[in-house]
């Protein structure tokens, strides 16, 4: 049982001839986090050795499909068990997992997204997720405010919480200020090196035997 996730953004409807990278590129919140001031945002992490440095730039977890981008952290392939990277993949999937239950408990809070919605119009269509997504937001808040053991639990609502109750189709131009494909992704592969080695530091660190 854990804390659910709220929804932070949502895409707007995309033809299935689409994937991932395609819409990567147009989501105005990738946009956002990519050329907002999310890229001006700074956090610490430790590097293999224990000593605190300084990276610039929000980023995404996401699976293997998408681009390398920095702003876009996927696991890493083929990574072994009991490795650096396959410990920072492992940890990045069960964190994955927790968000793509938010998806579950919307099917099971509101049935018109379980069965699927009987409407033709992508417009309509596009609006009752929005609304399904900003009830579940509220719900969230409301549970976050009272004094109660209330939970979300994966994948289903839990018995008591019963009383709960168009944007750019066309790829942006080429702007002659964007980092080349063959920079990102190596900022990228960085990325997620230095990831990889704060989590290892942190497990050591944790796993330390305290001195009294």
């Amino acid at each position: 049982m854990s804390k659910c996730s709220e929804i932070l953004g949502i895409s707007q409807i995309h033809f299935g001839t689409r994937n991932d990278q395609h819409i990567v590129r147009i989501d105005d919140n990738v946009t956002a986090i990519r050329r907002g001031w999310y890229k001006e945002v700074e956090w610490e992490y430790k590097d293999i050795h224990g000593r605190t440095q300084r990276a610039k730039g929000v980023y995404l977890i996401c699976d293997g499909g998408y681009l390398r981008w920095p702003t876009l952290i996927c696991p890493i392939n083929g990574a072994s068990s009991g490795t650096l990277e396959g410990y920072f993949s492992e940890n990045l999937e069960s964190i994955r997992k927790d968000v793509e239950c938010v998806f579950g408990i919307l099917k099971k809070r509101w049935k018109i997204l379980e069965f699927g919605i009987r409407f033709r119009s992508i417009v309509v269509v596009e609006k009752v997720f929005t609304v399904c997504s900003m009830l579940h937001n509220m719900m969230l808040s409301e549970m976050e405010t009272r004094e109660s053991s209330h939970r979300v639990g994966r994948g289903q609502p839990l018995s008591g919480d019963s009383i709960w109750l168009d944007g750019p189709q066309q790829f942006p131009p080429v702007n002659s200020r964007d980092t080349t494909a063959s920079h990102l992704a190596m900022e990228w592969g960085k990325r997620r090196k230095l990831l990889a080695a704060h989590l290892e530091y942190v497990k050591r660190a944790n796993n330390r035997p305290r001195t009294v």
